[in-house]
């Protein structure tokens, strides 16, 4: 099933705590702060903090007083910004990547029977993604989606068939 990579795990930890502490004033945290204050393995978390420099969502300062601070304000982190940084572009399956040539080598593309409505899906996901930012993870605001399964007419939960009343952009 989905669930977060460890990287991404442990990259938003490293996040939400430097935007704890996000402050001009404040100085740079380095990584063995962070790696000690939540039990995380040292080398992969500079390693993470050097890919989310690379997207620019982290600076770093060399020096014995160097560290990480957040190049940008949390609210202009979005959960899609980093995942992207991390793992490159994500999609649900293989048919929902535009710029993968892979899918269209599928078997399947172009009658498979759930591609539209995964490819709807994908973009939903992104759109949620890219609408949370890091600032929602550090104030811990209230979801405003509903996070219990939403029935339909007849009781039943609904299926992927939800998913075909989304108009197609």
């Amino acid at each position: 099933m989905l669930s977060l990579t460890k990287k991404a795990d442990y990259a938003l930890v490293a996040l939400t705590h430097l935007a704890g502490n996000h402050d001009e004033h404040t100085p740079p945290t380095s990584a063995r702060h962070i790696a000690d204050a939540y039990q995380l393995p040292l080398a992969l978390l500079m390693n993470i903090l050097k890919d989310l420099a690379a997207a620019d969502i982290v600076a770093s300062t060399r020096g014995a007083r160097g560290g990480y601070h957040l190049q940008r304000q949390p609210d202009a982190i979005t959960l899609l910004d980093v995942f992207t940084a991390l793992e490159g572009p994500i999609h649900l399956v293989q048919c929902c990547d535009d710029a993968d040539e892979r899918n269209k080598s599928c078997r399947h593309h172009g009658s498979c029977p759930i591609e539209n409505p995964m490819q709807r899906l994908d973009r939903r996901m992104r759109a949620f993604f890219h609408s949370v930012t890091l600032d929602d993870l550090v104030t811990d605001k209230p979801d405003p989606i509903p996070t219990t399964p939403l029935a339909s007419n007849n009781g039943k939960t609904p299926t992927l068939n939800v998913l075909n009343r989304e108009k197609q952009p």
